[in-house]
């Protein structure tokens, strides 16, 4: 029986702009089993596509128009027994191409007859072709998700990781030409462990730049590798990126002489702005390098605050886009425990200008555990993330939904209905619940606000006026209890919430 989709529509905004308008929306699909998503792509009638993962052997390709209904969809088989497809691309004439990959659980070994699951439609998710690609009957390690672009010639350059036993890894690229037919297959192999992560084509067309998670060199410590080849995927040089950038890293060209980059930064705090020992903190960074990878600007949107249980993680597929380079959207999202599906969490979207100056960083969630997995930025000028909803992820870490949300370009949709809907915030405190210390991140839009923090009676007990994106509050006299907050911005309460002291 065909499942019931339900879909809660909470805001249409229309802004009069005399050419186009903007929507914007937050919803949720509710399907059983559903597990995983890929990336999304902007259809020439405005409407998003992207692919859900709803069983093991089994993708969905979901339509959602500009009001953020659900007004197609398509089921993918595979003959494998788990199968997932992980990116979507649009070909020159607005065509897509999904790739994924698909496996049998071994009983020996964790995987066997991997293999890559391509799948070629148009905007109406009609199947004007579909193939598979056989990559290894077995693996030691486990694989890393295919990433995939076009290339000048509108071939399908796709990369996927093995890791072989004693820390080898191998990457297998295959390209496609555009009658979905494999034309070659190259091997990058390298004799320690990194973990494949993104790839740009030269402007020059003399051949590719990946990005991997670790040091491709010996001896070097940093967490992302950049490395060149040639057209047929030969070593030409590598080198490291300059920043901590390793966690889920994408790299792109920015303009003709620079690139920008985005991911999770694993950072080290030396004594003795930390305790007696190395302290490490996960923050999320954006940074724009020139063509030999040398640092222009570095932007953390978490600004470092010491604390060792906090993870600010990059949206796993996509965690910036633009197609202003004046107007570039990222998402990360925030775990105070620093383990995935753990209680309540909040998800970010920040707004910088190409000098990655913040414009706008706003907070959502912690009404649940949300798994961002994409942002889009889109031609109305705002945005479109999704990814994974948990609604009880401490008793059942499989209890999860596909959100979607759409912001204009000043970050915010209506709630006329917050108790089905994540509370949008100008600043967050954290930890909550906490103990000696609260800290209060805010985005720029609320600078030069007042921060109040009341007892539970309404008194207040505590203020704090907003100057940095980043500020400490003392709250070790307070005894345990609820405390209320709100934010007053030109005699207008801007924002409110509550904080806990265990």
């Amino acid at each position: 029986m065909k499942k019931i989709v339900i879909s809660i529509l909470i805001a249409l905004i229309v802004v009069s702009t005399g050419i186009s308008a903007q929507n914007s929306y937050f919803k949720i699909f509710y399907y059983p089993e559903t597990q995983d998503c890929s990336n999304a792509v902007k259809t020439q009638d405005n409407s998003m596509i992207l692919a859900i993962q709803t069983s093991l052997n089994q993708n969905m390709l979901l339509k959602i128009n500009l009001v953020g209904d659900t007004v197609a969809s398509r089921n993918i088989t595979s003959p494998r027994y788990y199968c997932y497809l992980t990116r979507i691309l649009e070909t020159q004439n607005h065509e897509y191409i999904g790739i994924g990959y698909g496996f049998d659980l071994g009983v020996d070994v964790p995987y066997s007859n991997v293999e890559l699951t391509y799948v070629h439609f148009n905007e109406n998710l009609e199947i004007l072709g579909q193939n598979t690609f056989f990559v290894s009957d077995s693996s030691w390690g486990g694989f890393t998700y295919p990433n995939a672009i076009l290339n000048n010639e509108q071939h399908t350059i796709i990369g996927i990781q093995e890791e072989l036993a004693g820390s080898i890894t191998k990457i297998d690229f295959y390209e496609i030409s555009s009658t979905d037919d494999s034309i070659a297959t190259y091997t990058l192999m390298h004799n320690r462990n990194v973990v494949f992560k993104s790839m740009v084509q030269k402007t020059d067309l003399s051949g590719y730049y990946i990005s991997v998670k670790g040091a491709w060199e010996s001896g070097s410590n940093n967490n992302c590798s950049i490395i060149e080849v040639d057209n047929e995927f030969n070593l030409v040089t590598s080198d490291t990126l300059p920043g901590e950038i390793g966690y889920n890293n994408q790299l792109r060209y920015f303009n003709d002489h620079s690139f920008i980059s985005g991911g999770r930064a694993d950072i080290w705090h030396i004594p003795p702005v930390c305790p007696p020992w190395p302290w490490e903190t996960l923050e999320y960074c954006i940074e724009k390098l020139d063509t030999n990878f040398a640092p222009i600007k570095q932007a953390y949107l978490c600004p470092l605050d010491n604390i060792h249980d906090t993870a600010y993680n990059a949206a796993h597929l996509q965690n910036f886009d633009f197609i202003d380079t004046n107007n570039i959207y990222t998402c990360y999202y925030y775990d105070i425990s620093g383990s995935p599906y753990y209680g309540l969490n909040f998800m970010s979207i920040a707004k910088l200008n190409a000098n990655l100056e913040v414009k706008w960083q706003y907070f959502y969630g912690f009404d649940a555990y949300y798994d961002p997995y994409a942002i889009t930025a889109t031609t109305d000028g705002g945005c479109f993330l999704h990814g994974l909803i948990y609604y009880n992820p401490t008793k059942n870490p499989n209890n999860c939904d596909l959100f979607y949300v759409q912001v204009d370009s000043s970050g915010l949709f209506l709630l006329p209905n917050k108790k089905l809907s994540p509370i949008v915030h100008s600043a967050i405190l954290y930890p909550n619940p906490g103990k000696d210390l609260v800290y209060i991140q805010s985005g720029p839009q609320v600078n030069g606000a007042l921060m109040q923090l009341f007892d539970i009676s309404g008194k207040p007990i505590a203020e704090q006026r907003i100057d940095a994106t980043l500020l400490q509050l003392p709250v070790q006299n307070l005894p345990k209890g609820v405390y209320p907050w709100r934010i007053v911005l030109n005699n207008k309460v801007v924002d409110s919430g509550k904080w806990v002291k265990e």
